[in-house]
């Protein structure tokens, strides 16, 4: 499954802008909010929660696989 499937599936909004990927939250509590942020130039991973769970960082970790930063 790829990383934007798996975000998907756990509720996020997944967009792709060029320079970087945004993982969006949206519940019922707050508006729109950036949860994840994969930043290509400087090959960074944001993170704007201080939990994740093993879903969450398995889709994480397919992301950094297809952007291929594990190969270098």
């Amino acid at each position: 499954m790829m990383a934007k499937e798996m975000f998907e599936e756990l509720g996020y909004l997944y967009k792709e802008h060029k320079n970087k990927i945004t993982i969006i939250s949206c519940d019922e509590y707050d508006d729109l909010k950036i949860i994840f942020e994969f930043e290509f130039k400087i090959k960074r991973i944001g993170v704007k929660s201080y939990h994740i769970s093993v879903k969450e960082l398995k889709a994480i970790q397919q992301q950094i696989k297809e952007l291929g930063w594990l190969d270098e």
